[in-house]
């Protein structure tokens, strides 16, 4: 295979996102931070999160994709939790609750380009379809190797 052509093959296995969300820093002070939202068909099941402050290092979570695929309730028993909500302007919003050694954030991004992003990652990679992705055999000769 072509360089050319391994690189257009990585490209349409991955796909990536930034966006504005709002880091509530506290009840009365909010922040805007950039959030880059990655998924690659290499890894079906997760999607990676790096929330990016403009004067520091980001920091990155990998997720559940389907954790980010939330329109009622909680989703996410643990460390990540997201659910729908509404901004204070009305538009909806997801909220993200990342949790890690006794801090913990939340996050808010504008719904519509998040599920136009986890769109395009069901349309690389339908839901239902990840376990097809993985070479079970390759993963299980790596845990007994």
């Amino acid at each position: 295979m072509a360089e050319n052509d391994e690189s257009d093959a990585a490209a349409r296995n991955y796909i990536e996102m930034h966006l504005l969300l709002t880091w509530w820093v506290s009840d009365d002070r909010r922040v805007p931070i950039i959030g880059r939202f990655s998924y690659c068909a290499d890894d079906p099941f997760a999607a990676e999160i790096e929330f990016i402050p403009h004067d520091c290092q980001g920091t990155r979570w990998r997720v559940a994709r389907d954790l980010l695929d939330v329109d009622f309730g909680v989703s996410g028993p643990g460390d990540v939790q997201a659910w729908a909500g509404n901004g204070t302007g009305g538009e909806r919003t997801v909220f993200l609750s990342v949790v890690s050694d006794g801090w913990s954030a939340l996050f808010e991004a504008p719904r519509a380009p998040l599920r136009a992003w986890l769109s395009a990652t069901y349309d690389l990679v339908p839901a239902g379809t990840e376990g097809d992705r993985i070479d079970w055999d390759r993963h299980l000769e790596q845990l007994l190797g």
